[in-house]
């Protein structure tokens, strides 16, 4: 069993003081703050990446290459929100995570839609954080084990992801979340004691349906389960409708053989579907966190886990009842682990459901995967590239501008002539007025109620000599500007 693995003093010494959940056969995969190791320090603004965004805003020319921009985003961006949050932590550099993986870029494609609705399971959430009281589905929150609320939190870990998924950015305070606009639901599943419930687990996931969530985050790694338990775990997980991202679980000693996922499984974390998605931490200096799992085949993607600032409990840190070495401000905590790693991924989803809410979970997990940064070391090797299938570190605004969901789009020819286009779906063709295709490329086949980029062949229309540059080389007449073909010689 995983967690009778053999521990080195300082080991036992940060699992006992500072892991949080570690008990018999299940592991709230938050870790210990970083204390040792030089990708471990705690980070400050002089080892951060700059603020200013790493990313070139050419998502205009890949998106809307001929300058039609969908209304709804447009009317985003003549709000002015800034490209460079000003919430209070971000502004001085204790977020490193959010210019590392392109948020800023991304935020200025979409900030998330409160349609999209996140699950949380995990040890509940502080509803009544300033941070997280706007967009916590009290409603629909519900406890899985007696005697506690969903929306009341003893151990922080729930809020702490609520928080890295959900806070409201751009509004001059606290932080700033992946999915400014979410609905969060939150599914405890720890009691009093704060110790994950298989069962409650089981039926939490059972009950996503029903209160029609989009995405879960499993932020709890499970071990030496029975046969019947693991079936039964697996079953509510390919029964659920959308995407189920998980932390890849936490080693507790640094350069472990047993962090391996591929020899010693975790759950749910290693089942392989194609609703679910497992993440390993990375940190600040864009390498694995030391304490952090991994897996060239059962774990998906890193993403930033740690030294992450996040909502904690406001009275806890009051009343002087929480860590103080996690401790940063009355309602704000540092924590690392995969478990911090997993929202960030979770809130990417969302964000990506906000513009394509007809993906499937398969296509929203095909197109973070496809997205991923890349990184090497100093002498050209790949740092991820054998820890984890996509062989990379999560990327926002990659994950937004991915080919793969332009190709998801349901229009895939377009006649002009005739006014009329098909959908690549289900095979309809709608006809109408030339002017209704204008903006074709976000509006829904009526028959399937699918929706997505037109694929055509023109890469550009450039207005001051109105032509087009075909993907063919050729350049075709704007009297036609909309054709799905090219109807000159390259045609």
């Amino acid at each position: 069993m995983k967690l009778s693995k053999p521990k080195t003093a300082l080991s036992l010494l940060l699992t006992t003081a500072l892991l949080v959940g570690l008990i018999s056969g299940c592991q709230l995969a938050q870790a210990d703050p970083a204390t040792t190791g030089d990708n471990n320090t705690l980070p400050t603004a002089a080892t951060l990446p700059p603020t200013q965004p790493i990313y070139p805003k050419d998502h205009i020319d890949d998106m809307y290459p001929w300058g039609e921009i969908p209304p709804g985003l447009k009317e985003m961006w003549e709000k002015g929100w800034s490209a460079s949050p000003n919430d209070t932590y971000y502004t001085v550099d204790l977020q490193w995570a959010v210019d590392m993986i392109g948020l800023p870029d991304a935020w200025d494609i979409t900030t998330g839609s409160d349609t999209i609705r996140v699950g949380i399971i995990d040890s509940g959430v502080d509803a009544s954080h300033p941070e997280l009281q706007n967009c916590v589905n009290a409603e629909l929150s519900q406890s899985f084990v007696s005697g506690v609320s969903p929306l009341e939190d003893s151990l922080g870990h729930g809020t702490h992801i609520a928080g890295i998924i959900a806070t409201q950015g751009n509004n001059e305070s606290g932080i700033s979340g992946v999915c400014w606009d979410v609905e969060i639901v939150s599914l405890r599943v720890s009691g009093s004691n704060n110790e994950p419930n298989v069962a409650a687990i089981i039926n939490a996931i059972e009950s996503a349906n029903s209160k029609d969530i989009d995405i879960l985050n499993i932020s709890i790694n499970l071990e030496g389960l029975s046969t019947t338990t693991l079936n039964n775990l697996r079953d509510a997980i390919s029964e659920f409708n959308g995407l189920i991202v998980c932390s890849a679980g936490n080693s507790g000693v640094a350069d472990d053989p047993y962090a391996d996922n591929d020899t010693y499984p975790w759950y749910p974390t290693n089942f392989r579907m194609d609703n679910l998605i497992s993440v390993g931490a990375s940190t600040h200096t864009d390498d694995p966190w030391d304490y952090s799992c991994y897996g060239a085949t059962t774990v998906d993607i890193f993403a930033p886990g740690s030294s992450i600032l996040s909502c904690y409990p406001v009275q806890a840190c009051v009343d002087g009842t929480c860590d103080s070495f996690l401790h940063n401000a009355n309602g704000y905590h540092l924590m690392s682990g995969t478990s911090m790693a997993a929202p960030h991924v979770a809130g990417v989803a969302a964000l990506l459901l906000s513009i394509h809410p007809e993906l499937t979970a398969a296509e929203l997990k095909q197109a973070i995967l496809d997205s991923v940064d890349i990184i090497y070391d100093a002498n050209g090797n790949s740092v991820f590239g054998n820890l984890c299938v996509s062989g990379g570190r999560l990327n926002a605004y990659k994950a937004l501008t991915s080919s793969s969901i332009h190709n998801f789009g349901p229009w895939t020819d377009r006649d002009a002539a005739n006014h009329s286009r098909t959908c690549s779906t289900c095979g309809y063709v709608e006809l109408g007025a030339h002017s209704d295709f204008w903006d074709s490329f976000h509006s829904r086949c009526t028959a399937c109620n699918r929706t997505g980029m037109i694929i055509q062949p023109y890469s550009k229309k450039p207005a001051e000599d109105c032509t087009e540059d075909c993907a063919g080389d050729c350049v075709h007449s704007c009297a036609d500007s909309y054709a799905a073909v090219c109807t000159d010689a390259c045609a």
